[in-house]
């Protein structure tokens, strides 16, 4: 048995025409979504309510493996804090947590370990850099973004859901 609990998945592109199967079968094995939308920036985000640790563990497999970047949110549960992650494909993943109220907070040992092992001017830079996301996360562009969400809707999406997003 498992935590459940709110995670939310903002998948960023460019999705390669070639891949967009294996992204959609990927986006139906974590089915079903609570909310489904498509932002102004062609990004698509997905949430639920109650899944797994608050990870979509096999979507964000697949997403790396790809290149394909996204960002994932995780509510608090318990004693686990609310989380936040940054995938972008050739930099080092981003994962950390967060206050209540949404801002980032890294453990006391990680940033003296920082400011231990470099001067104090570049410790700064060191430390800003570690809350800098780089690059943002871009939209899909236009490659037929209906296109692809209609796959994910054949791939598993209940007709009700379906009928909402397209």
């Amino acid at each position: 048995m498992s935590d459940r609990y709110y995670a939310k998945i903002t998948i960023g592109g460019p999705i390669p025409e070639s891949l967009k199967l294996q992204v959609a079968e990927a986006i139906a094995v974590e089915m079903p979504f609570e909310e489904i939308e498509l932002t102004e920036r062609n990004q698509i985000v997905l949430s639920c309510c109650e899944i797994r640790n608050g990870e979509f563990e096999e979507l964000e497999s697949v997403l790396e493996a790809l290149n394909i970047p996204y960002d994932r949110y995780s509510g608090s549960y318990y004693e686990y804090p609310p989380c936040q992650k940054h995938f972008r494909p050739g930099v080092e993943t981003m994962e950390y947590s967060l206050t209540c109220d949404g801002m980032a907070f890294f453990d006391q040992d990680v940033i003296q370990g920082v400011i231990d092992s470099m001067p104090p001017e570049e410790a700064v830079g060191v430390i800003r850099g570690m809350l800098t996301i780089e690059p943002p996360l871009p939209g899909i562009d236009d490659q037929a973004i209906e296109d692809f969400l209609l796959q994910v809707a054949e791939k598993g999406m209940p007709e009700e859901q379906a009928n909402e997003t397209v």
